[in-house]
């Protein structure tokens, strides 16, 4: 099979998996992993899987600076400490934890290869979360926790990913080193980021004024934003994941300081489009590389594998949840400093963050990347890696809505107080401007009647 037939397949795969999950109750990404192991069996389909560096750069970049374009930025800042509770330090205590069982249960697997598979399985995959939950509305508190968390958990177990993988290809590790390293990595990624994302804005505002740019022009230099982001910093050695993020974050600010309402209604109905796809075919691949994967580890026993896999998800698993109850009473005391009236999170709310935590793209996307030559255990650690993804989703497709019906968690009516306050914001500015018209008219008037006498 040619690989332009290829490509097609693989996206009709995805819109046929997507039609039959809006009309069933299976979460899309359940579809599209058997629906790539079945292409697997069409001769030639392999010829499209790209190799990891490749992987790696054609989906990461979106799909961070996305997740940091759309997500509510108020709501983000609001919920700054639960979030980084749980993506800085539940993922440290993830990576530690796996590094150790994968170490103790597999001595051929070096500790620094066992913390690259406990960063690799750190990131929760919020698209989802939301495929599973979506016809049962959360709350909008507990919405926005697991969306930041993703976000942040995304970039903080890619950069641990990064360390620990230099440090099982090296064979030595300095913590004070390591710590002065990720300052200069992050910081630095950060800036690059930022830098690439500001000369991109003020590229499309000058065309934008020149009249030179319309809303297609517009969206395609958003569109090569994450990818600037990223390549930048990378070219510079520093954190092109953390450059991505920062990008997508200061482009949204960016872009609705800059950009006409109809330029930012393209925009959004493209990525939207465009991360649709991408997401369904990092779950597609994931399938169509699950023979090769099992053919990888066809030499180990399969006791082992299988024990191997029920345990470190057990143990990712059970960490979050002993996790998310006490870091929720300290996250409350650091926000309360700041913000003394915010109420305790409900311990329903608090359950259920701690249980839905399937893993996804960038999962998958990080265990490809692994380095083929030279990393221990390669093929054991992608195995390891891809049954998380795989189980992860199954257990939260099987129980996560039933947990969330027999707590009774229901959707607030936060946005359509909000909504409604916008409209009598909306119609008092009206009002205020027919008022000011008026006012006007009337001086007109009697202006006019004075100059008449």
């Amino acid at each position: 099979m040619s690989l332009p037939l290829a490509i097609l397949v693989l996206l009709f795969a995805v819109l046929a998996c997507g039609a039959v999950s809006r009309r069933s109750a299976m979460p899309l990404p359940l579809l599209l992993i058997p629906a790539g192991t079945l292409l697997a069996l069409v001769p030639g389909m392999h010829a499209v899987a790209p190799d990891p560096e490749t992987f790696f750069l054609v989906f990461v970049p979106p799909l961070l600076f996305a997740d940091a374009w759309l997500i509510p930025k108020r709501e983000f800042l609001n919920l700054r400490y639960p979030i980084l509770g749980l993506a800085l330090g539940l993922v440290l205590c993830t990576v530690l934890a796996t590094g150790y069982l994968v170490h103790w249960l597999i001595p051929s697997v070096p500790l620094a290869a066992g913390f690259a598979l406990g960063a690799v399985i750190s990131p929760t995959d919020a698209v989802a979360v939301s495929s599973i939950t979506e016809r049962l509305r959360l709350p909008a508190r507990l919405t926005h926790l697991l969306n930041g968390e993703s976000l942040i958990n995304d970039a903080s177990g890619l950069v641990a990913f990064r360390f620990s993988v230099a440090a099982a290809l090296t064979g030595s590790f300095s913590a004070g080193a390591a710590a002065a390293n990720f300052m200069l990595v992050a910081v630095g990624g950060v800036l690059a980021g930022l830098a690439a994302t500001w000369v991109l804005g003020r590229l499309r505002r000058g065309l934008s004024h020149r009249g030179w740019a319309d809303e297609s022009i517009s969206t395609g230099l958003t569109l090569l934003a994450p990818y600037a982001s990223y390549l930048a910093a990378e070219s510079l050695h520093l954190s092109g994941v953390l450059g991505a993020v920062a990008g997508g974050w200061y482009a949204a600010m960016q872009e609705a300081r800059d950009t006409k309402p109809s330029e930012r209604l393209v925009m959004l109905n493209v990525w939207q489009l465009l991360l649709f796809f991408f997401n369904g075919l990092v779950f597609v691949l994931l399938g169509l590389r699950l023979p090769e994967v099992l053919e990888g580890v066809a030499g180990q026993p399969w006791p082992m594998l299988a024990g191997g896999a029920l345990a470190i998800t057990a143990v990712a698993m059970l960490i979050r949840l002993v996790w998310v109850f006490p870091a929720s009473r300290a996250m409350l005391w650091l926000t309360r400093r700041h913000a003394p009236q915010t109420p305790v999170p409900p311990w329903r709310q608090v359950l259920v963050a701690g249980w839905a935590a399937p893993r996804g793209a960038i999962t998958l996307a990080a265990a490809l990347s692994l380095p083929a030559g030279g990393f221990p255990e390669r093929e054991l650690l992608v195995f390891y890696a891809s049954a998380v993804i795989v189980l992860t989703l199954v257990v939260n497709a099987l129980t996560l809505p039933a947990l969330i019906r027999r707590l009774g968690l229901r959707a607030d009516d936060v946005q359509l107080r909000e909504m409604r306050s916008a409209h009598v914001a909306l119609a008092q500015a009206a009002i205020r401007r027919l008022r000011a018209a008026l006012d006007l008219q009337h001086a007109e008037h009697e202006m006019r009647y004075t100059q008449r006498l």
